[in-house]
């Protein structure tokens, strides 16, 4: 018995371990979680020629490096913010672009307090960017319906008046 030749099992018998359906459901299996040959030798020439391209530093294909966008003048960015007669969506889009756009140069966050006695505090910047947050959101909202009034209407739901606040008006107006 020592010298017999191992024996490998034959795939067209039934083995011992498992029954015909579950050799069925194993290659329903695969089936479903592998790709075709075709499918990936496509990949594989893609990844290929992307690593030669990497390799010897020719990047004139798929895999071209994107730029990175020049900074924009900050004086027409503040001018487009100041600019007039336009619906409040425009104005935030523009207020927005011109933050995002000094923040990136390390001009700061023009959403901070300034000035002389200002006093920022680390709740500061978390407020300024819930403000901006905020914002956004309701330009992508707006964008969505395709209508700047909804930008309006969701700023006005975002931003509730506090408790009391009728009687402090009455009272304002009443002087």
């Amino acid at each position: 018995m020592e010298n017999e030749p191992n024996k490998t099992p034959d795939p067209n018998t039934e083995q011992p371990n498992g029954t015909l359906d579950d050799a069925l459901a194993e290659i329903k299996r695969l089936k479903e979680t592998t790709v075709s040959r075709d499918k990936y030798d496509q990949v594989r020439d893609e990844n290929k020629r992307l690593l030669e391209e990497f390799v010897n530093g020719d990047f004139s294909g798929r895999g071209t490096p994107q730029p990175e966008a020049a900074p924009q003048d900050l004086k027409k960015l503040a001018k487009d913010v100041m600019r007039g007669h336009r619906n409040n969506v425009d104005y935030a889009r523009a207020a927005l672009a011109y933050r995002n756009e000094m923040i990136k140069q390390g001009n700061g966050d023009p959403f901070l307090p300034v000035g002389e006695r200002a006093e920022r505090e680390d709740a500061d910047a978390e407020k300024a960017q819930r403000v901006a947050d905020a914002l956004q959101y309701a330009i992508e909202r707006a964008d969505e319906a395709k209508n700047p009034a909804v930008f309006t209407d969701t700023m006005q739901y975002i931003m509730r008046d506090p408790p009391g606040i009728d009687a402090i008006l009455a009272a304002r107006r009443a002087k």
